[in-house]
C-alpha cells in the first residue's frame, strides 16, 4: 500500500521512485510505469521514507547540462571536436569576407533596403521587430559606407580569429551577432546553423581554442588582465 501512495503521489512531479528492500534497489520508472534494476548517476532527492528516494526530471535535466559544459570545455575530444566545427565556422566567415572585399563593389544598400520594404513578420503579418526596422533607417541607411566596411572586414577578421584560433571566444561572440542581424533583417541562408555551431564553440570557451593560437594568447592575457582569469576557462 504504501509503495502504490508513493507512485501516485510522485506520478505527475517525479521522474523516478527509488525503493530500497532488504537485497535490492528497484527503481521504479513514474513515466513508464514499471520497474527497472539499473540507474546511472542522478541526483536523488529523499522523499520523508527512509527507504524511499525520488528523483525529479529537473534534476536529471539539470545534471545532464552541466555534464555536457564541463565536458565541452574540458575535454580532449570536446578540444577536436570544437577545433575541428571552429575551423568550419571560420572558413565560412572568411570566404564570405574575402569575396565581399575582393569583388570592389560590395554593397548592403540594396540587403538594407529589401529588409526595410519587407520586415519580417509575425503570425499575425504584421512586421516583427519594429525597433530593427527603425534602427536600419535611422542608423545604418545614412552610414551605409560605415556599415559596408564593418561587414566585409568583420567577416574576413572573425573567420582568420577562428581559423587560428585567435580570441576565439571573442571571435565567435561577434559572429554571432552577424548572423542575429541577418536573421532580423530577414535573411536565413545558413544563419541557423551557423548560429548552432557557433553556440558550441562559445560554450567550449578555451578548450575551442586550444589546437590554435589562443594556447599561448589567453595566458598572455590572463597574466596581463587578471580579471579575465575567470571567464577564459
Amino acid at each position: 500500500m504504501l509503495i502504490n501512495e508513493l507512485i501516485d503521489n510522485y506520478r505527475h512531479n517525479w521522474f523516478l521512485l527509488i525503493i530500497r528492500t532488504q537485497n535490492k534497489i528497484l527503481y521504479y520508472n513514474l513515466i513508464c510505469n514499471d520497474i527497472s534494476y539499473y540507474i546511472p548517476y542522478y541526483f536523488i532527492t529523499k522523499t520523508g521514507h527512509p527507504k524511499f528516494f525520488s528523483l525529479h526530471l529537473g534534476h536529471l535535466l539539470f545534471e545532464k547540462g552541466i555534464f555536457m559544459v564541463k565536458w565541452l570545455r574540458s575535454s580532449k575530444i570536446s578540444m577536436v571536436i570544437s577545433t575541428i566545427i571552429r575551423l568550419y565556422v571560420g572558413i565560412v566567415w572568411f570566404l564570405s569576407g574575402f569575396g565581399k572585399i575582393s569583388s570592389g563593389n560590395f554593397s548592403a544598400s540594396s540587403m538594407i533596403d529589401m529588409a526595410i520594404k519587407n520586415p519580417v513578420k509575425d503570425a499575425n503579418g504584421q512586421p516583427a521587430y519594429d525597433f530593427y526596422t527603425s534602427f536600419l533607417k535611422s542608423v545604418v541607411q545614412p552610414n551605409i559606407d560605415v556599415f559596408n566596411f564593418l561587414v566585409e572586414y568583420g567577416e574576413l577578421f572573425i573567420g582568420l580569429g577562428l581559423i587560428f584560433g585567435t580570441l576565439t571566444t571573442a571571435a565567435t561572440f561577434f559572429a554571432m551577432g552577424l548572423n542575429f542581424n541577418y536573421l532580423l533583417a530577414g535573411m536565413i541562408s545558413t544563419n541557423p546553423l551557423l548560429l548552432f555551431l557557433e553556440l558550441i564553440i562559445l560554450v567550449a570557451g578555451f578548450n575551442a581554442g586550444k589546437i590554435g593560437l589562443d594556447r599561448w594568447v589567453v595566458p598572455f592575457m590572463r597574466e596581463k588582465l587578471p580579471f579575465l582569469k575567470k571567464s577564459v576557462e
